[in-house]
């Protein structure tokens, strides 16, 4: 298994060679830093601790840093978006033969048999789509029996961030989340919930886009971490923090 610094080093040079060909995706680049890759390496590790099998669908791939990482970890792990133009950059982090992409124009349905993954990867997806009880009865109908699903940022309702972007006309999400709807998500799709609680309390987009300040920081990302996880999980800052983490479990029906 690969350490922590060396999956954030692969991830930031993987960033580094998207920005030499496409420098205008600098804004939506979250894994060029430390702070910003470890969050996905947390990820991995989640997964890692979870997911019994090494099949697994990284839903809404994005950049594919997901994606690789779970590559690098031995998983088989298939990628699908609605968006395409991300796919241009999977060939620069991984040998073309082990990309296992796939383009969906459906809001809702996914090009996959039956129980065919052992668990489902949502990074800061399901927030976003049309149908998200369609969606949610679509993955768990790709999953198999017992099958995980892993749901990550996942905006907080009460989040002093999405306050701040409702308040000043800047950037918040349309649908967030307070506990009632959390409680609720699970059983409406057949799955049962494993863990819930909220986590990211530091801001780290806003941070990102103060350069001076975010490369002090960047340079002490583990202590920044730790902070994180500390007001993240320490009353009345956990309240506030800026998403949820979720892991559910498909249950027979």
């Amino acid at each position: 298994m690969a350490s922590d610094a060396d999956e954030i080093k692969a991830l930031n040079d993987y960033a580094a060679r998207i920005l030499e060909i496409r420098p205008e995706e600098t804004k939506s680049m979250h894994f060029a830093s430390k702070i910003g890759a470890s969050q996905y390496v947390e990820i991995l590790r989640d997964i890692e601790a979870g997911l019994t099998g090494w099949r697994i669908l990284d839903w809404g791939s994005g950049f594919g840093q997901n994606t690789f990482l779970l590559w690098r970890a031995g998983y088989e792990v298939h990628s699908f978006d609605v968006r395409d133009r991300y796919r241009r950059y999977f060939g620069l982090a991984m040998p073309e033969q082990e990309i296992r992409f796939t383009h969906g124009t459906d809001p809702v349905a996914l090009p996959y048999p039956d129980a065919f993954f052992d668990g489902v990867l949502s990074c800061g997806v399901l927030e976003h789509v049309p149908d998200e009880a369609g969606s949610l009865r679509e993955i768990r109908r790709v999953l198999r029996p017992g099958g995980r699903l892993f749901i990550y940022h996942l905006p907080n309702r009460h989040s002093y961030t999405e306050f701040k972007g409702r308040l000043t006309g800047g950037f918040h999400h349309e649908r967030t989340y307070r506990r009632k709807e959390i409680g609720k998500l699970p059983g409406s799709a057949g799955f049962e919930t494993v863990s819930a609680h909220r986590y990211h309390f530091l801001p780290r987009i806003f941070l990102e886009r103060r350069p001076r300040l975010f490369g002090f920081l960047d340079r002490r990302y583990r202590a920044f971490n730790r902070a994180d996880r500390f007001l993240a999980r320490t009353p009345p800052f956990s309240f506030f923090s800026t998403a949820w983490r979720l892991l559910l479990r498909k249950i027979d029906q």
